[in-house]
C-alpha cells in the first residue's frame, strides 16, 4: 500500500511539470515573438527617422538646383558671374562636390569647380539622357554612384526649362558619399545592424555601417535580417532599416536565458522531490531544501519590490518633465490669444471674461514656472547677477503684485519699504521674497495678517522678515517643508494650496546666493521667516536699463514653430504690434521663406518636430543672409540637460509659457542690437 501510494502522487506530480512546461513553453514563444515585433518597430522607427533626414537633405539640394536653373536661363548673368555664383552655393554646403550647368546637348557651361574636368561633357551619363527623356516632367533625377575614377559620387540633376517650356539643359549637384551616410548614421541607435539606402531599382547608394564596396552593387536578399522599408517622399529612393536575426536572439536569451534556467531548476527539484517520495528518511533534507528555496524567493520579491520602487521614482521625474513641457505648448497659445483678444475687446461682459482667463493662464504659467525653477536650479544654469540695488523697490513691486491677493483672501497685507540698499541678485531676491509672501498668505486664514518688513543686523546686515499669524509650522516639519511637493494641512482653503514647491524654490535659491534664511514658528499663532542681505552703500552708475526701441514699422519676422496652434497665436500677436509675419513649420520651409523674404528677426522654438532643432535652423538662417540676425528662441523643455545645452549658445531664450510683454521686450532688444557680418561656414 505504500509503495502504491508513493507511485500514485509520483505520477501526479508528473502529471503536473507535463502542462507546466507546455505552458512555460508557449510563454517563452509568445515572449520571442514579441522580442521580434518590437525589432519591426525598432526598425520601422528608424526608417522614418531615415526617410526624414534623407528626404531633408535632398529638399535643400533640390531647392539649390530649382535656384542655378532659374538663374541660368537664357539673358541671365555672364559666365564668370555664373561660376562664381556656382562656387558660394557649392562652398555653403561642403557635402557638395560639383555644382554644374550643362546645356541641352551635354556641353557643360560653367561649373563650381572649373578645374574638375570629369564632368566636361555629361551627355555621355544616364542622368542626362534621362532628363532630356522625361524634362516635361519636370523631375529630379538621381544616378550613381559613379564609376571609382569619378570618385564614387551621386548626381542630382534637376532639367532647366524657359518660359516657352523649350529644354535648355540641366542643373546637377554632384555629392560626395557622406552627403547620404551622414544622415543615416544620425539616426541608427546601438541595437540597428544595417540601415540602406538604394534607388528603385535595388542599387545600393548608402550603407550604414560604411562599406564602400557595397556602394553600386544591386541589394540582395535580406535573409538573416528584420527589415523595414520606406520610400522617401518625392524623390526615387528608398531606406531599410534591418535588425539581424541573431540580434534578436541574443536579446532575447539575454532576458530569457535566467527566466529558463530559474525555471528549470524549479522543475528540477519537483523532480527531485518526486524521487525523495520513494525515501521518507530524507524529510528533513527536502524540508531544509524547500525552506531555502522559500528564502530565495522572498529575497527576489525584495529585490523586484525594490526595482519597482526605483522605476517608480524615474517614472515620476520623467513624467514632470514630459508634462511641463506638454502643458506649455497650450498655455503658450492661450496667453498669446488671451493678450490678442485683450485688445480687440474693450468693456462689458466680454472684457470681464477675457481678463479671468488671462488671470487663470497666468495662474497655470506659474504652477509652470515652479517646475521650470527647480529643473533650472538642479541644472545649475541659474549664474546669481550680484550687485548693489535698492531693497525698497523690490518691496513695492511686491506690495503691487500680492494687495489683490491679500484683499481676495481677506488677509491683511502690509509691506513697510525701506530706502536701504543691499548686494546680492535682484531678481533672485525678489523671488525668494514672492515665495515666502505668497507661502504667508496661503496659511493665514480669513481675518488674519501678514507683514513684511527690514531690520538692521548689526553695520553689515539686513533681515528682511515675512511674518504671518497663520496656522504655524510643528516643530517636526520645519525641514520637511522645504522638500519638493510638500504642504500642509491649511484647513481646506480651496483654490490656494499650490504644488508645494515654493518652499523648495526658496532653499535652493538661498543656498546658490549663499545667505542665510531662518525660520520662527509657534503652532496656531503663526510663523516668521527671515533672510539676512548684505548692505551696500548707494550706487550712482546703477541705473535702470533703458526701454528698447519700438519696432520699425514694415519690419517682417519669420515664425518657425512645427505647433500649429502656438504658430497660429504667436503671428496673430506679432500683427497685433503691427509687424508683417511669414510662418514656417520647419527647417526647409524656413529657408525657403528667408530666400524669399526681407526677414528683420526670427521667432523660433527649440524643438522642431522629430529630431529638429531650432538652434541649427538659426545657426542655418544666419550663415544664409550673411549677417547676425536677430533671434529669440522659445522652448517649453525643462530637463537639466536640454537647459543648459539651450543657455551656453548665448541666444535671448524664453521659456514657454513666455508672457506677450516678455516677447515683445526681447524682441526689441535683439531688433535694436547692432547686426554683425557672419563668416561664410
Amino acid at each position: 500500500m505504500n509503495r502504491g501510494g508513493t507511485l500514485a502522487r509520483s505520477l501526479s506530480l508528473a502529471l503536473f511539470l507535463v502542462p507546466l512546461v507546455g505552458i512555460s513553453a508557449l510563454n517563452y514563444w509568445s515572449d520571442y515573438k514579441a522580442e521580434r515585433r518590437l525589432a519591426e518597430d525598432v526598425g520601422g522607427a528608424v526608417a522614418r527617422a531615415a526617410e526624414k533626414n534623407i528626404g531633408n537633405a535632398l529638399r535643400t539640394v533640390d531647392l539649390l538646383l530649382q535656384y542655378v536653373g532659374d538663374y541660368a536661363l537664357e539673358g541671365g548673368p555672364g559666365r564668370d558671374t555664373l561660376q562664381q555664383t556656382l562656387a558660394l552655393q557649392a562652398a555653403s554646403m561642403p557635402e557638395i562636390d560639383v555644382l554644374l550647368v550643362a546645356d541641352a546637348e551635354g556641353r557643360r557651361r560653367t561649373a563650381s569647380s572649373e578645374s574638375d574636368r570629369r564632368f566636361a561633357d555629361v551627355s555621355r551619363f544616364d542622368f542626362f539622357r534621362a532628363q532630356q527623356a522625361i524634362w516635361a516632367e519636370r523631375n529630379v533625377v538621381i544616378d550613381g554612384p559613379m564609376p571609382l575614377e569619378l570618385g564614387r559620387r551621386i548626381v542630382v540633376s534637376r532639367p532647366i526649362i524657359d518660359r516657352d517650356n523649350r529644354f535648355r539643359g540641366i542643373a546637377a549637384a554632384v555629392l560626395k558619399p557622406d552627403f547620404f551616410s551622414a544622415p543615416l548614421a544620425q539616426v541608427a541607435p546601438e541595437r540597428i545592424d544595417t540601415i540602406v539606402l538604394t534607388n528603385t531599382f535595388g542599387v545600393v547608394l548608402s550603407h550604414y555601417p560604411d562599406q564602400p564596396s557595397r556602394l553600386g552593387t544591386t541589394l540582395g536578399s535580406s535573409a538573416g535580417q528584420i527589415v523595414t522599408w520606406r520610400v522617401i517622399e518625392r524623390y526615387p529612393l528608398v531606406v531599410g532599416a534591418g535588425i539581424a536575426v541573431a540580434t534578436v536572439d541574443a536579446a532575447f536569451w539575454h532576458t530569457a536565458g535566467p527566466k529558463l534556467a530559474l525555471e528549470g531548476g524549479l522543475v528540477l527539484l519537483l523532480a527531485m522531490l518526486a524521487v525523495l517520495l520513494h525515501n521518507r528518511q530524507r524529510q528533513l533534507v527536502r524540508s531544509a531544501g524547500a525552506l531555502g528555496s522559500l528564502n530565495l524567493e522572498l529575497e527576489d520579491r525584495v529585490a523586484e519590490r525594490t526595482r519597482a520602487a526605483e522605476d517608480a521614482s524615474q517614472a515620476k521625474s520623467r513624467f514632470l518633465a514630459m508634462a511641463s513641457h506638454d502643458l506649455r505648448q497650450p498655455v503658450q497659445a492661450l496667453n498669446l490669444y488671451a493678450n490678442v483678444l485683450s485688445g480687440k475687446v474693450a468693456e462689458g461682459d466680454p472684457a470681464a471674461i477675457v481678463e479671468r482667463m488671462r488671470g487663470s493662464a497666468a495662474a497655470l504659467a506659474d504652477l509652470l514656472d515652479a517646475l521650470l525653477d527647480v529643473s533650472k536650479l538642479d541644472a545649475r544654469v541659474v549664474h546669481p547677477a550680484v550687485r548693489p540695488f535698492p531693497l525698497g523697490a523690490v518691496m513695492e513691486r511686491i506690495w503691487q503684485h500680492f494687495e489683490p491677493m491679500g484683499e481676495a483672501a481677506q488677509v491683511s497685507l502690509s509691506v513697510v519699504t525701506t530706502r536701504l540698499w543691499v548686494e546680492s541678485d535682484p531678481a533672485l531676491v525678489e523671488r525668494v521674497v514672492q515665495n515666502l509672501a505668497a507661502n504667508a498668505l496661503r496659511y493665514t486664514p480669513a481675518g488674519g495678517k501678514v507683514v513684511i518688513g527690514v531690520r538692521r543686523r548689526g553695520r553689515s546686515s539686513l533681515a528682511l522678515q515675512v511674518w504671518d499669524s497663520g496656522i504655524g509650522i510643528p516643530e517636526d516639519q520645519r525641514e520637511l517643508i522645504f522638500a519638493e511637493f510638500t504642504r500642509l494641512d491649511s484647513g481646506n482653503r480651496e483654490g490656494r494650496h499650490g504644488l508645494g514647491l515654493g518652499l523648495a524654490i526658496v532653499r535652493r535659491l538661498v543656498d546658490l546666493l549663499g545667505h542665510a534664511l531662518s525660520l520662527r514658528s509657534t503652532v496656531g499663532r503663526g510663523s516668521v521667516f527671515e533672510l539676512v542681505l548684505p548692505l551696500a552703500a548707494p550706487c550712482a552708475t546703477c541705473a535702470p536699463v533703458a526701454a528698447p526701441a519700438p519696432f520699425r514699422a514694415g519690419a517682417v519676422v519669420l515664425v518657425i514653430e512645427d505647433d500649429p496652434d502656438i504658430r497660429d497665436a504667436l503671428a496673430r500677436q506679432l500683427r497685433a504690434w503691427e509687424l508683417e509675419v511669414v510662418a514656417a513649420d520647419g527647417e526647409v520651409a524656413a529657408l525657403a521663406a528667408c530666400a524669399n523674404h526681407a526677414v528683420d528677426a526670427v521667432v523660433a522654438d527649440l524643438s522642431l518636430g522629430v529630431g529638429g532643432n531650432g538652434l541649427e535652423v538659426a545657426r542655418m538662417l544666419r550663415r544664409q543672409v550673411g549677417r547676425c540676425l536677430p533671434v529669440v528662441m522659445l522652448t517649453g523643455d525643462t530637463g537639466p540637460e536640454r537647459l543648459r545645452e539651450a543657455m551656453e549658445t548665448g541666444l535671448r531664450l524664453l521659456h514657454k509659457p513666455a508672457e506677450p510683454e516678455a516677447l515683445r521686450a526681447a524682441l526689441q532688444a535683439e531688433m535694436a542690437a547692432q547686426s554683425e557680418p557672419v563668416a561664410p561656414s
